[in-house]
């Protein structure tokens, strides 16, 4: 699997589809998470520091590794068989990823989400505008959502879409099976 690197390579995004037993829903997360993890350090195993790092953190958000103490901040997600990890050297990341799946109840759940906000105008973009909640909420932006939102509202396509908000970047990617957003904020 080859890592999308974003904003001028300052992000790395790895998504995979796993196999095994969803019905262990507790047992699955946490080959899940494991899984995310392995992603995150396979794509830096030229740099031992910073893999065993990775390796032996479990949580999102901010490590130190190496000699000067060097920052790395993380994000892992995980839904229905797919799993996605982000990291960063400039500052928090948030990643979410979501299973695409007829859901009837789409404009419900975003009028309860976003009651005085950004509303989506289909399925497609409810699941962009959730994704990208999320990604703001594990970065630490969730005020800056709706600005973000209403940015890439008219874009759906399937490329990687990179964007920002005065210093805040975004980006996102809709395939046949999965929406994937992230939010950087760099520091």
């Amino acid at each position: 699997m080859k890592p999308h690197l974003l904003f001028g390579q300052s992000c790395t995004v790895l998504t995979a589809k796993l196999v095994g037993d969803p019905q262990n829903r507790s047992k699955h997360r946490v080959a899940q998470s494991q899984a995310a993890r392995a992603l995150l350090a396979g794509a830096v195993q030229d740099r031992d520091d910073m893999r065993n790092a990775l390796l032996s953190d479990p949580r999102d958000g901010p490590l130190t590794y190496g000699p000067e103490n060097t920052r790395l901040w993380t994000s892992v997600t995980h839904r229905r068989g797919f799993v996605g990890a982000a990291l960063s050297e400039t500052g928090p990341v948030g990643l979410d990823l979501e299973v695409l799946q007829d859901r009837q109840n789409w404009a419900e759940l975003a009028q309860v989400a976003w009651p005085d906000g950004v509303q989506p105008t289909d399925q497609i973009r409810f699941y962009l505008f959730w994704t990208l909640w999320e990604a703001c909420l594990k970065c630490g932006v969730e005020n800056r959502f709706a600005e973000i939102a209403t940015k890439c509202a008219q874009t759906v396509t399937s490329a990687w879409v990179e964007g920002h908000v005065d210093r805040l970047r975004y980006a996102f990617c809709i395939d046949a099976q999965t929406v994937r957003a992230v939010v950087q904020h760099p520091v």
